[in-house]
């Protein structure tokens, strides 16, 4: 009998459960000061202190942070999130976050490392007898 052309059934195939993976991930965002506008900029997202909702950004493809207590917080958690979407992680946890200011210019860098977990798919094998 050939197996090659035989279908499988459940009585001849095994499931492999699904399975986490962590790898670790980082990315950098470098910023520098708009006098003109007084807010943070990126090449594709601004950053910016309101009294009301304190901080936020918003960047060109649409997405909008806002009400963080802190400029560092909220780029820790916008980069976190850019490399979580970037990898497809499912989970996401020890995110560490650096920043080195200049003065002149104006410059902040945020560099962010993160453990992102992901789910691994099942694997099918088939038994021959």
């Amino acid at each position: 009998m050939n197996h090659h052309n035989t279908p499988l059934s459940p009585a001849n195939q095994t499931l492999i459960p699904w399975t986490y993976e962590e790898v670790q991930r980082s990315a950098s965002l470098k910023l520098w000061w708009s006098r003109k506008r007084k807010r943070w900029e990126c090449d594709n997202v601004y950053f910016w202190q309101d009294p009301k909702t304190n901080w936020s950004c918003r960047s060109k493809s649409g997405k909008y942070y806002y009400g963080f207590r802190s400029l560092r917080a909220l780029l820790k958690s916008y980069v976190a999130g850019m490399l979580g979407e970037k990898y497809g992680c499912t989970g996401v946890k020890n995110v560490r976050a650096n920043y080195h200011f200049t003065q002149h210019p104006r410059t902040l860098v945020c560099h962010v490392t993160l453990c992102c977990t992901h789910l691994v798919p099942p694997h099918v094998t088939e038994e021959y007898e």
